[in-house]
């Protein structure tokens, strides 16, 4: 289970951006599946997007007693592409000082995990608690290369340790502490959710059931995309008692 979290958010990290606030992607029928999935879901987005940003400009203009049509219609236009493109600008700095590459993905893997357990848990004392999270991502695991808590915790401290780190490196925006720190939890924890519950669905798969660990990640991204599969994982629940009580 670790290799398939690991390397779930290798490929995470390793995946191009698009921003809702962009424009409409061509979508080839040349290109694979995977990115023609990402492509797809972006231009809903953009679509979503642009239909809200069209309304609160058509209020706005109604509101100052220009009526929506041909005299209306250039206003609201103008406003959607200024609001595109402020808040292109702002995920541009965003992206600067908040980096996907903060932490290690191993570390990120193990920190979600241990999040996720402990909320499953609680109240647990942390060592008791790394004992357990290691006995959960074992899962699949040869006996010899079986993990102990002691590397949960090595995981858990990188984890927090590179945290530190990104947080004192110089950055051209500065942002509050606090938001970047909310930002790595809320990121690492809901990831990790998902890719557990595509863990928990791949048995069940049969282009997916022969696949453990890391390969299982990347067939996934191969099939479908994982970060695709990752967005649809999002709103379907995690047993994760179920999946804690079935580890051995």
């Amino acid at each position: 289970m670790l290799g398939f979290l690991v390397e779930g958010f290798r490929i995470a990290g390793d995946a191009p951006g698009l921003s809702p606030f962009g424009e409409h992607a061509v979508v080839d029928p040349s290109y694979s599946r995977p990115i023609q999935n990402m492509l797809n879901d972006h231009n809903s987005l953009v679509a979503a997007v642009e239909s809200s940003l069209r309304r609160r400009a058509t209020e706005l203009v109604t509101a100052a007693g220009v009526e929506v049509g041909a005299a209306g219609e250039p206003l609201v236009a103008e406003l959607v592409r200024a609001w595109r493109n402020e808040s292109l600008a702002v995920e541009l700095l965003s992206a600067e000082r908040v980096r996907h590459d903060l932490t290690s993905p191993a570390a990120r893997a193990i920190a979600g995990a241990c999040i996720l357990l402990r909320g499953e848990l609680d109240p647990i004392r942390d060592t008791p608690l790394y004992a357990e999270v290691a006995k959960l991502v074992n899962r699949g695991a040869a006996t010899s290369s079986f993990l102990a808590g002691r590397h949960m915790r090595a995981g858990a401290n990188r984890w927090r340790a590179d945290l530190v780190s990104g947080l004192q490196r110089p950055r051209r925006v500065a942002i509050p502490v606090e938001e970047l720190m909310r930002f790595e939890v809320d990121y690492t924890t809901q990831f990790t959710r998902a890719l557990l519950v595509l863990w928990s669905q791949a048995p069940g798969v049969d282009r997916l059931k022969s696949y453990r660990g890391a390969a299982l990640a990347q067939a996934i991204d191969d099939q479908d995309g994982l970060i695709y599969r990752i967005g649809k994982a999002h709103d379907q629940p995690l047993r994760l008692r179920q999946l804690y009580d079935s580890r051995r």
